[in-house]
C-alpha cells in the first residue's frame, strides 16, 4: 500500500494543485504627516515579501522591510486580495500590519491598507505598482501616502 502511495504522489501534477506562492522585491516612499512636526516626506523602505495563495484570489504575505536612511527593520503580516485578473495584468487590495523596531522591534506598528496592479513580464516574472496608506502607531503617531513598485516571481498558475 505505502509503495503505491508514493508512486501516486510522484505521478500526480502537484505543481498544478499547489497553491502559488509568490516573492516580491519592492522599494517605497512617500509623502506623510506627523502629530509633533506636520508634513515629512517618507523615507524610503525597501521590502521583501514572500506570498502563500489561498484560492484563486487571496494569499497570505509574510516580509521584512528596512528603511534605507536609518536603522529601522520591520516585519510583516498581510493578505492580498485579488478581485479580478487577466492573462497579463491583475489587480489587488493589501491589508498589512507590520511590527517596526524604532528603538525596539514592535516600539511602532505600522497599518498599510493599500491597492495596486501587476503587470505579466514573462511566464515567471511580474511587475507592480501601488499606494498605500499607512498609519504608524506607538512611539510617534504618523499617517502617510506611499507608493511602492517592484518586481514578483510568481507561478504560472499564479495567473490562472
Amino acid at each position: 500500500m505505502g509503495r503505491f502511495a508514493l508512486v501516486l504522489l510522484l505521478l500526480a501534477p502537484a505543481a498544478a494543485a499547489a497553491a502559488p506562492f509568490s516573492l516580491e522585491l519592492g522599494f517605497g516612499t512617500g509623502i506623510g504627516w506627523a502629530r509633533r512636526s506636520g508634513m515629512y516626506r517618507d523615507d524610503d523602505v525597501l521590502t521583501l515579501r514572500i506570498g502563500r495563495a489561498l484560492g484563486r484570489r487571496a494569499s497570505i504575505d509574510f516580509g521584512i522591510s528596512e528603511d534605507t536612511e536609518r536603522i529601522e527593520p520591520a516585519f510583516r503580516l498581510g493578505a492580498r486580495w485579488r478581485p479580478f485578473r487577466t492573462e497579463h495584468w491583475s489587480a489587488f487590495l493589501r491589508g498589512e500590519l507590520a511590527f517596526v523596531g524604532g528603538s525596539h522591534l514592535g516600539s511602532n506598528y505600522d497599518l498599510l491598507v493599500g491597492v495596486g496592479h501587476f503587470w505579466r513580464l514573462s511566464r515567471w516574472l511580474a511587475a507592480f505598482v501601488e499606494t498605500d496608506v499607512v498609519s504608524r502607531t506607538g512611539e510617534v503617531g504618523t499617517l502617510s501616502n506611499r507608493f511602492e513598485a517592484g518586481l514578483t516571481l510568481t507561478a504560472p498558475t499564479f495567473w490562472r
